[in-house]
């Protein structure tokens, strides 16, 4: 062997972080496993993690909890800024799961899933330093398929490693989740790359969506899109009824936070669900009881004056004879007429331009005529079923309007078929 060859065989024994050298950082107390990185004591914390139809825990989140020699607590943040190169920022990680994985074993629910955060540095160059995941379950007896690996957001500098790692854990049979979707480096790339099972939205998202209905939404959108990927949600970082109540609403899968639950050791956490998650649905059931009243109140009105300017057209009035009634209405902002190919009939009908865009930067969209409007789905719903009334989803307006919903209806002339379409605000 050269003198090159034994340096090299030397140099990667000295960087094998083995499941034996993270164990000699531990040791077993009353209450579970203790660990020592740098002077700091670290132990494990576990939040549930809440089925929002089941209305039990289906997951634990472990999470670290550290003290100085002084018994003073140490932030997670700082753990984590506390070594000083990537061999000890591997240790620290392979540490922590080692003491999560140990100190689960005190949970009541051997069942659930145990959620372990694992930095994207460490996915990125754990692979450096040997084995050490596979080892740690089955040094425990814990089966791939109840872990779910949560990569937690922070820079990587190499995806198709993150991704190489990820694909792994999958090969085990571990479950692969994104944490704080919507901030940072946690973004639809990601998730298109990563392909992961859970995405965990940033709870920067459910603060907004507090103080805004545009934003509740968009949370209920992004849900979907995630869904639509193939993925689970789960909404945390949830403090207040009010919080609860719009992830509830958002359609996401799972819930966590401080008003379910807070992190404790393994041996204090209560179970107990029923009565918070009925007081919930019972709440969410109330809102929507509301919502659907004010919305048979005006839709009522909407419907019977939306139909007789249909019947009035079918006749072989002029659009501009029937359009009044549908103008006067509170929200509605523009009437107009398709032809069966999509194609606008005329110019559009609407209210006060100065009202809608005051500042005039989206005028040149609000003139309709000639567009055809084909693609749009209230048209190809209309023509589908020809003779019911279809109402759209909130959208975007390409006229600036804000979200609005649309009206359609297609119809049988003289003149083939038309389609009448009825704007209007929504959200207002």
């Amino acid at each position: 062997m050269t003198i090159t060859s034994v340096a090299s065989v030397a140099k990667t024994a000295l960087s094998l972080l083995t499941l034996e050298e993270i164990k000699g950082s531990t040791h077993q107390v009353e209450k579970g496993v203790l660990s020592t990185f740098e002077n700091i004591t670290l132990t494990s914390h576990f939040q549930p993690i809440y089925s929002i139809d089941h209305q039990k825990i289906i997951g634990y989140e472990a999470l670290i909890r550290g003290k100085d020699n002084d018994g003073n607590n140490i932030t997670p943040d700082v753990i984590f800024d506390t070594p000083c190169d990537e061999r000890s920022s591997v240790y620290l990680d392979r540490l922590c799961r080692y003491t999560h994985v140990a100190n689960s074993q005190k949970l009541e629910d051997q069942d659930k899933w145990l959620f372990i955060n694992v930095s994207s540095l460490a996915c990125e160059k754990g692979r450096n330093y040997g084995t050490f995941f596979s080892d740690l379950l089955s040094y425990f007896n814990i089966p791939a398929e109840r872990v779910v690996v949560e990569i937690i957001e922070d820079h990587c500098n190499n995806n198709a490693q993150l991704l190489e790692t990820c694909n792994y854990y999958k090969s085990m049979g571990c479950l692969i989740a994104i944490d704080d979707f919507g901030a940072g480096h946690s973004n639809f790339e990601r998730i298109w790359n990563l392909r992961p099972d859970i995405v965990k939205l940033d709870r920067s998202i459910l603060l907004r969506a507090i103080k805004s209905n545009h934003t509740q939404k968009m949370l209920t959108s992004i849900v979907q899109i995630l869904h639509q990927s193939g993925c689970l949600v789960v909404i945390e970082g949830i403090e207040t009824e009010e919080q609860a109540l719009i992830a509830i609403d958002s359609n996401a899968d799972f819930v966590q936070g401080f008003y379910f639950s807070r992190p404790q050791a393994a041996s204090y956490i209560q179970t107990e669900t029923k009565p918070l998650f009925a007081h919930l649905v019972k709440q969410n059931i109330a809102i929507e009881q509301y919502q659907l009243h004010q919305d048979l109140h005006w839709s009522s009105t909407y419907r019977k004056t939306f139909l007789q300017a249909v019947m009035t057209i079918k006749t072989g009035e002029i659009i501009n004879s029937v359009i009044k009634p549908l103008m006067n209405l509170k929200k509605v902002i523009r009437c107009f007429l398709v032809d069966n190919q999509g194609q606008q009939l005329g110019e559009s009908y609407i209210v006060d331009q100065g009202k809608l865009n005051p500042a005039g930067q989206f005028y040149q969209l609000q003139l309709g005529k000639d567009a055809n409007w084909y693609r749009k789905h209230y048209i190809r719903n209309a023509l589908r079923q020809p003779n019911q009334m279809h109402i759209s989803p909130p959208y975007q307006s390409i006229t600036g309007d804000g979200l609005c919903i649309t009206t359609s209806m297609c119809f049988d002339t003289d003149e083939g078929q038309k389609i009448l379409c009825m704007d209007i605000l929504a959200g207002h």
